[in-house]
């Protein structure tokens, strides 16, 4: 499972979001709350995060693979 660290816009407290889904897949229109000041978090900025951060986690991953397999051609 991997967890993600969201910086609150209020008080720039860290919480991590370990469960992707039940976000995504939750009714309420603020799903998650910060565990430093209790300011909720809208489910889009959510979801858009974990996507960004996803992105860059991929990139970095591939990244890695193709300096792999350059040193590996050497």
């Amino acid at each position: 499972m991997i967890s993600i660290q969201y910086l609150c816009p209020k008080c720039a407290g860290i919480t991590e979001m370990t469960n992707i889904d039940k976000i995504k897949n939750a009714e309420d229109q603020h799903p998650m709350r910060c565990h430093h000041c209790d300011a909720p978090f809208s489910k889009d900025a959510l979801i858009k995060f974990a996507r960004q951060k996803a992105e860059e986690m991929i990139g970095e991953a591939l990244m890695q693979l193709k300096n792999v397999s350059i040193h590996k051609d050497k």
